[in-house]
Protein backbone atom coordinates (compact mmCIF):
# COMPACT_ATOMS: atom_id res chain seq x y z
CA UNK A 1 0.00 0.00 0.00
CA UNK A 2 1.18 3.40 -0.70
CA UNK A 3 -0.02 6.62 1.13
CA UNK A 4 0.92 10.09 1.20
CA UNK A 5 3.43 11.01 3.84
CA UNK A 6 4.63 14.85 2.98
CA UNK A 7 2.16 16.96 1.45
CA UNK A 8 3.43 20.52 -0.17
CA UNK A 9 1.34 23.62 -0.73
CA UNK A 10 1.41 27.24 -0.96
CA UNK A 11 -0.86 28.54 1.79
CA UNK A 12 -3.54 29.61 -0.42
CA UNK A 13 -4.18 26.17 -1.31
CA UNK A 14 -4.32 24.86 2.49
CA UNK A 15 -7.05 27.56 3.73
CA UNK A 16 -8.87 25.63 0.44
CA UNK A 17 -7.80 22.46 2.15
CA UNK A 18 -8.74 23.38 5.52
CA UNK A 19 -12.20 24.45 4.47
CA UNK A 20 -13.01 21.71 2.31
CA UNK A 21 -16.64 20.17 3.52
CA UNK A 22 -14.83 16.74 3.39
CA UNK A 23 -11.46 17.15 4.94
CA UNK A 24 -12.53 14.91 7.97
CA UNK A 25 -13.24 12.07 5.73
CA UNK A 26 -9.74 11.62 4.10
CA UNK A 27 -7.32 9.29 5.50
CA UNK A 28 -4.64 11.40 6.57
CA UNK A 29 -3.15 8.65 8.99
CA UNK A 30 0.52 8.31 6.94
CA UNK A 31 1.32 12.25 6.84
CA UNK A 32 4.12 12.58 8.78
CA UNK A 33 5.33 16.26 7.06
CA UNK A 34 2.98 19.25 6.28
CA UNK A 35 5.57 21.96 4.04
CA UNK A 36 4.54 25.18 2.54
CA UNK A 37 6.20 27.41 1.04
CA UNK A 38 5.64 30.83 -1.85
CA UNK A 39 4.50 32.78 0.49
CA UNK A 40 4.09 33.76 4.13
CA UNK A 41 1.84 31.57 5.92
CA UNK A 42 -0.03 33.36 8.81
CA UNK A 43 0.37 32.31 12.50
CA UNK A 44 -2.89 31.72 12.66
CA UNK A 45 -2.85 29.06 10.06
CA UNK A 46 0.11 27.55 11.39
CA UNK A 47 -1.54 26.93 14.61
CA UNK A 48 -5.08 25.90 13.18
CA UNK A 49 -2.26 23.17 11.25
CA UNK A 50 -0.77 22.35 14.22
CA UNK A 51 -4.14 21.50 15.90
CA UNK A 52 -5.80 19.70 13.27
CA UNK A 53 -2.56 17.61 12.70
CA UNK A 54 -0.45 17.50 16.30
CA UNK A 55 1.66 14.62 15.24
CA UNK A 56 3.26 15.58 12.52
CA UNK A 57 6.01 18.05 11.16
CA UNK A 58 5.45 21.57 10.02
CA UNK A 59 8.36 23.62 7.73
CA UNK A 60 7.61 26.83 6.41
CA UNK A 61 9.79 27.74 4.06
CA UNK A 62 10.06 30.54 2.12
CA UNK A 63 12.72 33.11 0.99
CA UNK A 64 13.33 36.98 0.53
CA UNK A 65 10.67 37.83 -1.47
CA UNK A 66 8.12 36.17 1.12
CA UNK A 67 9.26 37.78 4.00
CA UNK A 68 8.30 41.30 2.53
Amino acid sequence: DEKITTIFMVPTMYRLWLNHADMDKFDLSSLTMISSGGAKMSKDMKIEILERFPDQILVDGYGSTETI
